[in-house]
């Protein structure tokens, strides 16, 4: 508490380390914490209101019970940070990380979302996800935002059900044989064309020999 005690008069700790130091039940309210790291330290029930904490590391800090209303936590990085029950009210929040956070109680009303990562966060119901999308947060379990779930169900479906069904309905051995198949093929090849004879010049290719064909006598009429 020393470290605020000093800072009481501007208020500004902006790029100062602090990670794992004990700020619990500090008076932070509209200190300047830009670019602040916070890495691991204890803010429980803090008071932060209107604080500047853009591009602040609070990766796996403390964070229960803490005081953000109206924050500017703006590309803040909140990775794994524990935030149960925070008071996030009308904080500004844009394009943070909030991966794996623990949103547990959370209060995000007005709170702008927009570009903030949510990806792998503890206590939020399908309802303030789907809530937190519509108002540009990004659910990023898998690989892109919003459609995360859907891809998922897609990837279970597959891997679950549709190969399962396939191969009941052509049995493992079709299937080997299907891939033995394939692999063992031998390529085609083209049946070879004899080469035509080639002829001498100047002279001319042998005609055939005509059938003679033997004469039948006519028989003269009788005088």
């Amino acid at each position: 508490m020393d470290i605020l005690e000093k800072a009481r008069h501007n208020k500004d700790l902006s790029g100062r380390n602090l990670s794992g130091h004990d700020f619990k039940d500090g008076d932070l309210r509209n200190f300047k914490l830009r670019g602040t790291q916070f890495k691991g330290s204890d803010l429980s029930y803090a008071d932060l209101d209107g604080a500047e904490l853009f591009d602040a590391q609070l990766c796996d800090a403390t964070l229960i019970g803490v005081k953000l209303r109206g924050a500017l936590l703006s590309d803040a990085n909140l990775n794994g940070a524990d935030l149960k029950r925070a008071d996030l009210r009308g904080a500004d929040l844009s394009r943070a990380d909030l991966s794996s956070a623990n949103l547990s109680g959370a209060n995000l009303s007005g709170a702008k979302v927009h570009g903030a990562k949510f990806g792998g966060c503890i206590g939020l119901t399908d309802d303030r996800k789907r809530d937190l999308e519509k108002r540009g947060g990004i659910f990023q379990d898998s690989e892109t935002g919003g459609n995360s779930l859907l891809k998922k169900n897609k990837k279970w479906l597959m891997e679950r059900v549709i190969v399962p069904l396939i191969i009941t309905s052509i049995g493992s051995g079709g299937l080997v044989a299907i891939y033995n198949g394939i692999k063992h093929e031998p390529p085609s090849v083209p049946t070879p064309v004899s080469p035509a004879k080639p002829t001498t010049p100047g002279t001319s290719s042998p005609k055939p020999t005509p059938t003679t064909q033997p004469m039948t006598p006519v028989n003269s009429p009788l005088r």
